[in-house]
């Protein structure tokens, strides 16, 4: 009797996330508009993303499934509608 083992290890470094921050479109006083946070290169896949107003989260955000990218990294965005105001 002859056993075989194959084992692959892969090796994958802890990379901080890279975190973008930005508007679907131009920021317009009582225009309804879009706040996205694209978070990408990170491993491991552990992280939770929390969209924030005055220190509250907003409701009602949604969240991308976790995407995988090359070199055992990952990215994500999360979103959530809001009209810009003056105060």
């Amino acid at each position: 009797v002859v056993l075989v083992l194959i084992y692959s290890a892969v090796e994958a470094k802890e990379s901080p996330p890279k975190v973008q921050v930005y508007s679907r479109n131009p920021g317009n006083f009582g225009n309804k508009n879009t706040l996205i946070c694209h978070v990408s290169g990170f491993h491991p896949p552990d992280i939770s993303i929390q969209l924030l107003k005055n220190g509250m989260e907003i409701p009602d955000a949604k969240q991308t499934d976790l995407a995988f990218e090359q070199g055992w990294q990952f990215h994500l965005t999360k979103s959530v509608g809001f009209t810009p105001d003056s105060g």
